[in-house]
């Protein structure tokens, strides 16, 4: 069975917001009843609530950004899972246009992007690891991959987040954002219009799997 992934995670701060979301799991509303054709999963730390047609996996207060326990999270729940192709997604601002599953093959990463480049003001903001800013003023002109978007068969989707994790260990941040890049580097994906919408655009383009804000 397919699966769709989201997060929240509520017990830190969030770094990039500056400021602690609440546990209400009303906010994955619009996100879980967009998707099709897979089971619905959010992972939390601190809501109690249920909600309808979605499995809530619950853990334990994070010990770290939430941008980086996320995966930690993620890759437990997957090793929970047998089969079939799965996504991983924000879960305010990313919802279902369109069932990818038919057009998904086995081996090939799916992964959200920006309008932007790998060096742009916010990327050399936001991260503070020496080794990370090295790497995006290294590779500033290469398109930036988004996180909060990524799909693939079981197998090849749970290899990445693995070596991604090894990524974070290495240059601790508070963004994901770099890690992922680095880690994304070399790797056979596909991104564009068939797999999100134009990042912030909130316009469906008539072909795109998800809509990314």
């Amino acid at each position: 069975m397919n699966t769709v992934v989201t997060m929240l995670l509520t017990t830190r701060e969030d770094p990039q917001g500056g400021a602690k979301w609440e546990p209400d799991i009303s906010v994955i509303a619009k996100w879980a009843h967009s998707i099709r054709g897979a089971n619905r999963v959010v992972l939390v730390d601190e809501a109690t609530e249920s909600f309808p047609g979605v499995e809530i996996v619950r853990g334990t207060p994070l010990d770290k950004s939430p941008y980086v326990a996320r995966w930690d999270r993620v890759l437990d729940y997957l090793e929970t899972c047998t089969s079939g192709f799965v996504w991983i997604t924000d879960s305010t601002d990313v919802t279902m246009l369109r069932e990818p599953w038919a057009d998904m093959r086995p081996g090939t990463l799916y992964v959200g992007s920006e309008p932007d480049l790998v060096g742009c003001s916010w990327m050399r903001t936001v991260h503070h690891d020496p080794g990370s800013r090295a790497w995006v003023g290294a590779h500033e002109n290469l398109l930036l991959l988004n996180a909060g978007l990524l799909g693939g068969d079981l197998a090849t989707v749970t290899g990445f987040v693995t070596a991604l994790q090894g990524m974070l260990t290495l240059h601790p941040d508070d963004s994901d954002m770099a890690a992922f890049n680095m880690t994304m580097f070399g790797r056979p994906h596909t991104t564009g219009p068939t797999v999100h919408t134009v990042f912030k655009s909130c316009t469906d383009n008539g072909v795109a799997w998800w809509m990314h804000k």
